[in-house]
């Protein structure tokens, strides 16, 4: 159970109604305490969107993400104001087996992702969906989330007309639900516009600066999904022949992934990859070509056995 409250016509926090549902808060003062007692765990910066994980009194617990760490603490409501509210059916306890069950579908999907057999994926992220729109219904965050990965499963795959749909209902769910600057509307503006690149360049490149505006807003510059942000439009300029604007974007992706992530990192090694290969394909005379060329061989060989590690046994 969580509190779910009930907005007046002057915007102030009116009686509280005990029900299941998912609430999702703003804050509304600039660089609002996120406490732990009376220890103060971080600055949260105004406009910034969460999800309530539990109510106590007047205190909201939720996690934030600051400067590129993520924190879990207490929100004080007078710093925050309502914006939305999901709602939990009530269910059964066979349903709610059922919702354990599409969990654990898809835990066993997201390990699979990491070691790259997209395909595999596939038949968990369906049953998942599945379970999700008959117990909770089609206009729900979870149900977006389990549309989301089997969009993104489909993408991975190159069945792009099956993975459309579901990545473009997925995003209008959540932009109801969660408003415009809320990151997980920016994951689904990145996978969207990675879906459409080859297809419509222009509408890939609104996507990917809407999401890179979110995620620097709410997440901050030193984070791995505005590293993505700058991977993705860093892959469009490269596509497009825009090289220096190419290697601007991998360059500050590679240059968080090294900080966030280390050398010895999948998604580091994926950015020093796409540099060489940039400097190859540009021809550009800085570095010079025996440099791009060892940097790029460099980046390989580091890439495959990374992946090499990744693999099961």
């Amino acid at each position: 159970m969580v509190v779910v409250f009930i907005l007046s016509l002057a915007g102030e926090v009116g009686r509280c109604v005990a029900q299941d549902a998912q609430v999702v808060i703003t804050v509304t003062t600039d660089n609002a305490p996120l406490q732990q007692g009376q220890e103060i765990l971080a600055r949260v910066p105004q406009g910034r969107r969460l999800s309530v994980f539990e109510v106590r009194g007047d205190w909201f617990l939720v996690q934030a993400t600051v400067e590129g760490r993520e924190i879990k603490g207490w929100l004080h409501k007078r710093h925050t104001r309502v914006v939305a509210t999901n709602p939990v059916p009530a269910v059964t306890p066979e349903q709610k087996e059922k919702l354990t069950e599409s969990a654990a579908l898809r835990e066993r999907a997201k390990a699979l992702w990491e070691k790259r057999q997209y395909e595999d994926t596939i038949p968990l992220n369906q049953k998942a969906l599945e379970i999700r729109r008959a117990v909770l219904g089609a206009e729900h965050l979870d149900t977006a989330e389990a549309m989301w990965a089997l969009g993104l499963s489909y993408d991975y795959t190159d069945r792009y007309d099956e993975a459309r749909p579901l990545q473009e209902e997925a995003l209008r769910i959540r932009r109801r639900l969660l408003g415009e600057r809320h990151p997980d509307v920016a994951t689904s503006m990145d996978e969207l516009g990675g879906l459409v690149l080859s297809r419509d360049p222009a509408l890939a490149k609104r996507y990917f600066e809407a999401a890179l505006a979110i995620r620097q807003r709410e997440l901050g510059e030193k984070h791995q999904d505005t590293a993505r942000s700058y991977e993705s439009l860093g892959n469009l300029s490269r596509d497009s022949g825009d090289y220096a604007a190419a290697l601007k974007y991998h360059e500050r992706a590679w240059a968080i992934r090294r900080e966030l992530l280390g050398d010895e990192h999948l998604e580091t090694a994926d950015s020093l990859y796409y540099l060489g290969e940039i400097h190859l394909l540009s021809g550009a005379p800085r570095p010079p070509r025996p440099i791009c060329d060892a940097r790029w061989r460099f980046a390989r060989r580091r890439w495959e056995r990374i992946i090499a590690r990744s693999r099961p046994p």
